[in-house]
């Protein structure tokens, strides 16, 4: 028996063209899957600061709105005031804090169990974990601060769009192998 280990297929043992079609096929597959992981990169990035973007935007729209509610001490109407979130499927828990960061109204998303607030965001406006998008913005009325808004994201949007985005570079890969393969084959 000899020393060396048998392979199924001998690369060493195949002829020129053989070699070329596999190190043509090997260069436009490692620069497209390459390409492919810039794109997704960048997409995440630039989804994530979007996502920030809207929920910040939509905090604030909260924290306006919601301004009269904490001032006066009516803790109904700003429940009624969150409750016109129930159509935000990526929304799974809004808190009004009140100045003491003490819960003033909630809301959770329906067929949810009762959410617990998450620890305040020292130093930041916004975190990521695994799986949520945190974010906190003040509620300021006449320049003081009487509460904050607190809210809590899911990141389903994000994790549905990486998926169509594996699919299309996964039919875009094959598709472009397919096509060196055949221009290799041409070629030779």
């Amino acid at each position: 028996m000899s020393d060396e280990i048998r392979h199924p297929v001998s690369f060493r043992g195949a002829s020129l063209q053989t070699k070329q079609t596999v190190v043509v096929m090997l260069t436009a597959g490692v620069a497209l899957m390459l390409a492919c992981a810039g794109f997704v990169l960048f997409e995440v990035l630039t989804f994530r600061e979007a996502m920030v973007k809207n929920l910040s935007t939509l905090a604030d729209i909260i924290a306006n709105n919601n301004v009269a509610a904490v001032q006066f001490g009516e803790r109904k109407s700003a429940a009624e005031n969150l409750s016109v979130l129930h159509g935000e499927s990526n929304i799974e828990g809004v808190w009004i804090l009140d100045a003491k960061s003490a819960v003033f109204a909630d809301y959770r998303r329906p067929g949810k169990t009762r959410l617990i607030l998450p620890p305040p965001l020292d130093g930041v406006d916004h975190q990521f974990t695994g799986d949520r998008l945190m974010l906190q913005k003040p509620i300021h009325h006449q320049g003081n601060l009487i509460g904050y808004v607190y809210i809590e994201s899911n990141l389903d949007a994000l994790r549905a769009r990486l998926s169509q985005y594996g699919l299309i570079a996964a039919v875009v890969l094959l598709l472009a192998m397919l096509v060196a393969f055949l221009i290799s084959l041409r070629l030779q």
